[in-house]
């Protein structure tokens, strides 16, 4: 007779909630882990006999002491973990789950530490007999799933006769695509995640995906070993799941982070055409995916518009977006639908929509976090056509001069089109008067190069930017120890793309002067300026792999 809901004991609802958090541990989720941990503990309590629950009390004591950060409670609660583990299999040493459990707990644990192979090798032998004998009754899945971890168990121990058995053996049975991807980098010696990562891409779709997403916003950090590590990871998973729109789309970001950071231009377009491409074929695929919409929208934001004109794209992906998160208000969280919205007015403004944009922002900006405010008001000053006073001359008030162009200069790197437009005419003019004054040259080289980011054609971008850079340096050749002329001339070099200009070692080089400059005289400019300094130092040496 089938059982009731009424019939269940009292604690098998909390044990099964708990088994669920177990999983979620097992693949990272630390509060899972203190959650599960927490309602185990009560189904012990109220079954002390029961050795299933023992056994999953024992592994998550486990987890406990793998997210410990004191050496010591890690050591004890794994310890503490064996003893249940164990408990539990030589109490029930037949039963199957008991032993899924205690193999994969001691699979994964350091050898070297912990010495628990032995136990891996007794559990997984046990498991892979029960298949052998009743084939029918367990899913062949499983059982290379028992294989493979046999064959890890076997290599811990540094026992390679018997770990090439077992992968020949996989290799000759299995038909899943994944095992001939997997042992074949082993065999190769390109394991670049450790067997960690070649087991998520053993697991359910799910948990591949949600390693990919955190791999993929490690990639957007910008750092060359993990835009590798993600794109690699993504040309794995897709060999395994090439069904799936999603892997493609990140593995199609990931391609374009790697060309961004390219040494030649050949490889920088080549990447980023590729990448449009695979991210445009997974939209058309699978088009009510949000998750591909917004990595289309974002990537199709990053490139440079003068040459891939994608900002049309972003609009339209962001567009379906907003259009989305009305219909149901639960798609997007309220950060993530004002970063919409917020998103859909820089492609307007970027279009040069500005109507459309100060409509959208204007709507946004009494809704919004303080952040995201700061960067609306950012953006609605840019937006603003500037004058200069009428009554500030060269010949009268040099200095009145100087101190309003600079202003009007610094509002136009901050992304104010027209200040940048206004900024060059001021310190042309001012250059003009007076030829021998680094300063007005240093400007002037800095505004011409202003003028070349926002040009329209590539000859307007290329000309205006190699022309501004050598009127900066050679103001800075008459004025080296001018510490203004160096944060131009830093911040110019930093700005320009690598890939044509090749400018980051001398903005390195700027920058340190910069550093020590400040160092020697800490009322040379303020601490904040200094700071981002450091900062962007850091960043820029990441960029050509000098840190």
């Amino acid at each position: 007779m089938q059982q009731t809901n009424l019939d269940k004991p009292s604690w098998m609802e909390m044990f099964n909630k708990a088994i669920l958090l177990h999983q979620n541990g097992i693949t990272g989720d630390k509060e899972a882990v203190r959650e599960g941990y927490h309602l185990l503990k009560q189904v012990r309590n109220q079954v002390p006999d029961d050795n299933l629950v023992i056994a999953y009390y024992g592994s998550i004591l486990c987890l406990i002491g793998r997210d410990a950060s004191d050496p010591m409670e890690r050591s004890a609660n794994i310890i503490r973990g064996f003893k249940y583990l164990d408990h539990a299999v030589t109490s029930e040493p037949a039963n199957f789950e008991i032993r899924i459990i205690r193999g994969n707990v001691c699979v994964n644990l350091p050898e070297m530490y912990f010495h628990r192979s032995a136990s891996a090798i007794e559990d997984f032998q046990f498991l892979v007999s029960c298949y052998e004998r009743y084939p029918d009754s367990i899913p062949a899945e499983l059982y290379f799933q028992f294989l493979y971890n046999l064959s890890l168990a076997y290599g811990n121990l540094g026992k390679t006769e018997d770990t090439e058995r077992i992968q020949a053996k996989i290799l000759d049975e299995s038909k899943d695509p994944k095992y001939q991807l997997i042992l074949a980098q082993k065999k190769n010696g390109n394991n670049l995640y450790g067997d960690n990562h070649f087991l998520i891409l053993l697991q359910p779709l799910s948990v591949i995906l949600a390693e990919g997403e955190k791999l993929h916003q490690r990639a957007l950090a910008g750092e060359k070993k993990d835009i590798k590590n993600a794109t690699d990871f993504f040309a794995k998973a897709e060999v395994l799941h090439g069904d799936n729109q999603l892997l493609k789309a990140y593995h199609g970001d990931c391609m374009s982070l790697a060309g961004r950071d390219a040494s030649n231009t050949g490889e920088m377009f080549a990447n980023a055409i590729k990448a449009i491409k695979t991210i445009d074929a997974a939209v058309i695929s699978d088009p009510e995916n949000v998750k591909i919409r917004v990595i289309r929208a974002n990537h199709s934001m990053r490139l440079p518009e003068l040459f891939f004109a994608r900002t049309a794209t972003a609009i339209i992906d962001l567009e379906y977006l907003a259009g989305r998160n009305q219909q149901d208000k639960e798609l997007f969280n309220k950060d993530q639908s004002e970063e919409i919205l917020y998103k859909l007015g820089l492609c307007y403004s970027r279009l040069g929509l500005n109507t459309e944009a100060k409509g959208i922002w204007k709507d946004l900006l009494p809704k919004v976090n303080p952040v995201t405010q700061t960067k609306i008001e950012a953006q609605l000053q840019n937006n603003l056509r500037l004058e200069f006073p009428k009554t500030l001359s060269l010949e009268t008030n040099r200095e009145g001069f100087y101190t309003e162009a600079k202003r009007i200069h610094n509002l136009g790197v901050s992304g104010n089109k027209s200040a940048a437009q206004l900024g060059l005419q001021l310190w042309e003019k001012a250059h003009s008067y007076d030829s021998d004054d680094p300063l007005a040259q240093g400007y002037y080289g800095s505004s011409l190069a202003l003028t070349g980011r926002d040009a329209t054609d590539i000859n307007g971008m290329f000309g205006n930017g190699i022309k501004g850079l050598k009127q900066l340096s050679e103001a800075l050749d008459r004025d080296p120890d001018n510490w203004e002329l160096r944060l131009l001339r830093a911040y110019l070099t930093y700005s320009l793309p690598e890939v044509f200009f090749h400018t980051a070692k001398q903005a390195i080089q700027d920058f340190l002067y910069l550093k020590k400059a400040y160092e020697r005289n800490n009322k040379l400019f303020a601490k904040e300026l200094y700071d981002r300094i450091l900062s962007d130092l850091a960043n820029v040496s990441k960029r050509i792999g000098q840190c």
